[in-house]
């Protein structure tokens, strides 16, 4: 996010809030979040594309269209993570995790854009392992952990880039 992290994040934030409260589509709240990142990090326009609305095939159980696909990171966004909204995004994140080849190297990130919450199977049951909510009072917290994360997408080793998350930011749960 740069010298500005903050400013960044505080119009995005804005505008997820603007967005979420008008009533939009998911989708909206999508294109704004990927939008921010791309933003906040400029290396993610050299790395490899996110995939949206990505078919996720049934290999084990019924499957679907992940909203966004990143790596090994597979976004679920809601207009707001209600009771409701909560359960639904996380029986489809399981769902997806489930059919994944290599599962457990994979990690489902359920969102409304500004809170995370990040997901993975734990002998087949979908466990939320970290979560986050942006804020500009911790905008340098936000930046670390979000690079965290999309770092370690790209990474084939999951053991691996589980300790050095670990060792970036001790205060996480992985």
């Amino acid at each position: 996010m740069g010298g500005d992290c903050g400013s960044k994040l505080q119009d995005y934030l804005e505008q997820s809030r603007s967005i979420r409260q008008k009533g939009t589509l998911e989708d909206s709240v999508r294109d704004a979040f990927l939008y921010f990142l791309r933003e906040a990090f400029p290396r993610l326009q050299l790395a490899e594309p996110f995939e949206l609305e990505k078919c996720v095939p049934a290999l084990r159980v019924h499957g679907g269209f992940a909203d966004a696909l990143y790596g090994n990171l597979i976004f679920e966004f809601k207009r707001r993570l209600d009771d409701n909204a909560r359960t639904d995004g996380k029986e489809q994140l399981k769902r997806y995790l489930l059919n994944q080849p290599r599962r457990d190297r994979y990690f489902g990130i359920l969102t409304d854009g500004e809170n995370l919450e990040v997901c993975a199977l734990r002998d087949s049951e979908l466990e939320e392992i970290d979560g986050l909510r942006l804020s500009v009072d911790c905008a340098n917290k936000c930046k670390l952990w979000l690079d965290c994360y999309l770092r370690k997408a790209t990474c084939a080793d999951s053991q691996r880039c589980r300790l050095a998350l670990r060792r970036a930011q001790p205060n996480f749960l992985v």
